[in-house]
């Protein structure tokens, strides 16, 4: 939905969004700005572009879980693939861990 003067974002509302931006941008730092779903190489700094990163949550949003272990880095392509297929990070994230 798009955002107009009726229909303005909260102030708690954009506090969360800052929040979760920065904690995307320190785990992007972190893992070297590798989706972590398909392994590519992305940036963060032209949104309009299917390469940069989002921060998907793993324990969904409603929660409000803004952490870092909460965080799974993807670029846009496979974040839209994540939630089309509602493909469940958690088990990824899991086999990862066991794998190191």
């Amino acid at each position: 939905m798009k955002r107009t003067r009726l229909n303005p974002v909260s102030r708690k509302q954009r506090e969360k969004n800052a929040e979760w931006k920065r904690i995307t941008d320190e785990v992007c730092q972190e893992t070297g700005y590798i989706c972590m779903y398909c392994g590519y190489k992305g940036q963060r700094t032209v949104p309009e572009r299917m390469d940069y990163l989002d921060g998907h949550h793993i324990v969904k949003r409603r929660f409000n879980i803004h952490t870092k272990e909460n965080c799974y880095i993807c670029d846009r392509r496979c974040h839209q693939y994540i939630h089309n297929h509602n493909i469940d990070v958690r088990s990824l994230t899991e086999a990862m861990e066991n794998m190191v």
